[in-house]
C-alpha cells in the first residue's frame, strides 16, 4: 500500500490494516498498522475477538478485510493420539 507522508491516514487501513482502493489509493498507510495475514491470507489479530463465521466454517467471506482474528486452524484427527497399553 502507498506511503504518502503529510497524507491523511486511509482510514480503512487504519482500521482493517487492509485498502480497497491498493495502490491507487490517495491516502497515506502508515506500516505500523499493517496487519499480518495467515496462510490463508485472513488478519491474524490476537489481540481482536475470534471471527465467529471463521470458527464455524473455517471460512471468512470478508477476507483480509476482516476486522476480527483469525488464528491457526488445527486439524482434528478421529483417532485418539493417546496409545492404549
Amino acid at each position: 500500500f502507498p506511503l504518502r507522508p503529510g497524507k491523511q491516514h486511509c482510514e480503512f487501513y487504519t482500521k482493517t490494516g487492509h485498502c480497497k482502493y491498493g495502490s491507487d489509493c490517495v491516502f497515506d498507510h502508515p506500516p505500523e498498522h499493517a496487519v499480518a495475514l495467515t496462510e490463508q491470507g485472513l488478519p491474524y489479530r490476537p489481540d481482536q475477538p475470534l471471527c465467529t463465521f471463521y470458527q464455524r466454517t473455517q471460512q471468512c467471506k470478508y477476507g483480509p478485510s476482516c476486522k476480527f482474528h483469525h488464528p491457526k486452524l488445527v486439524p482434528i484427527y478421529a483417532g485418539s493420539a493417546r496409545q492404549q497399553a
